[in-house]
């Protein structure tokens, strides 16, 4: 029997959206029919000519209008953080009551927490009517939020049985990262006097939009208490030489990593941490504090997740090794929402949250 193919629409072709486009077009089960872009130049083009996988006969428009008047099962929203101080909730509403379903990589993992930009967003328990108005679903995806934290370190945790607490790190290499990422380098911190990083830096600011959102998450999935704590605490590590990069030089004694450390309560008990550190090269490499093993080959990209139970902790780290010149954070995000198409199209409609639980299909390699 023919499956029928998922109609999907890409809201916002950055480094992601363009990537998310390319996984679109090579997937059988999946049909791209819109693009929304913000850029005027790039109205009318060919949305595979914009993927760099050449054309594919689907232009790209700037009207919301005219993509919310598709035929669609689904809107992959891969817009800068920006945007949800900017009216993308009205967007979302209007994609969720015309029977749309929404995944988004920024600013939904956790609808109903709230943070610095709340006060100029819609609720969540508008979003939740738009949904079931609908009859539509709103997830937010990536691979963190979302898939190394609710679903690997929440699987890892399953194994304890008594999980007391989950600390997940994030470490990465910003030496290669696009000059206009969150409004540059500089604009995040990089170059400037550590003595200077706050609780206001824009790490910790739009952060917690991110991981705040995923501690928060983690605290609920492992309690099952709603009555979370967040606390920020940022940290600056600065050059031990001078560092020269394409997008920004940085000083001996600046700036050279960042280190934010989210952590989630319920009560008094710190249940779940995230450290999330962006360093500039190797000379600056920073990848947290007791690590399990630590020997990193690159270390451009990496990821430890520790649980702690009662009688035992469980300790592990990964690293994603550049075989070739490309992103290894923009695949794995792109993987996870193509992956969570079906799954978000065929859930009840609403607000979704991930589910680490068990999943069982029948065998194929048995007839009958």
């Amino acid at each position: 029997m023919q499956v029928e193919r998922r109609r999907v629409i890409v809201w916002g072709p950055g480094e992601v959206g363009a990537s998310v486009i390319a996984g679109v077009l090579a997937d059988k089960d999946l049909e791209l029919v819109g693009v929304k872009v913000f850029n005027p130049d790039k109205e009318g083009r060919d949305a595979g000519e914009l993927a760099g996988v050449g054309p594919c006969g689907v232009l790209a428009t700037c009207s919301s209008v005219d993509l919310l008047a598709l035929d669609a099962d689904v809107v992959v929203l891969t817009c800068a953080v920006s945007a949800l101080t900017a009216g993308l909730d009205d967007d979302v509403i209007a994609m969720l009551e015309s029977g749309k379903n929404v995944i988004a990589t920024v600013g939904y993992h956790h609808v109903a927490r709230s943070n610095s930009a709340s006060e100029k967003r819609q609720s969540a328990q508008r979003l939740q009517q738009a949904a079931l108005a609908g009859r539509s679903s709103l997830y937010g995806g990536g691979v963190h939020p979302s898939y190394l934290t609710e679903r690997v370190a929440m699987t890892l945790a399953a194994g304890l049985g008594d999980a007391q607490h989950i600390r997940t790190i994030e470490a990465l290499d910003f030496s290669g990262a696009p000059a206009d990422m969150w409004g540059g380098l500089a604009a995040i911190g990089f170059g400037s006097d550590p003595d200077a990083i706050s609780a206001e830096n824009m790490l910790a600011r739009y952060g917690d939009m991110y991981y705040g959102d995923t501690v928060a998450n983690l605290a609920f999935s492992l309690t099952g208490s709603d009555d979370v704590r967040i606390e920020n605490q940022v940290f600056a590590r600065p050059a031990a030489a001078r560092l020269e990069l394409p997008s920004i030089t940085i000083d001996a004694g600046t700036v050279a990593a960042l280190h934010l450390v989210t952590k989630a309560f319920v009560g008094a008990a710190c249940v779940a941490t995230n450290e999330e550190v962006w360093f500039l090269g190797a000379p600056n490499a920073f990848h947290g504090d007791d690590l399990p093993f630590g020997n990193w080959n690159q270390g451009l990209v990496t990821y430890t997740i520790e649980v702690t139970g009662t009688a035992s902790k469980l300790r592990t780290q990964l690293e994603y090794e550049l075989l070739e010149l490309h992103n290894p954070v923009t695949m794995m995000s792109v993987r996870a929402v193509i992956d969570a198409i079906g799954p978000v199209c065929d859930a009840e409609p609403g607000v979704l949250i991930d589910d680490a639980n068990p999943r069982v299909r029948r065998d194929p390699r048995i007839p009958g």
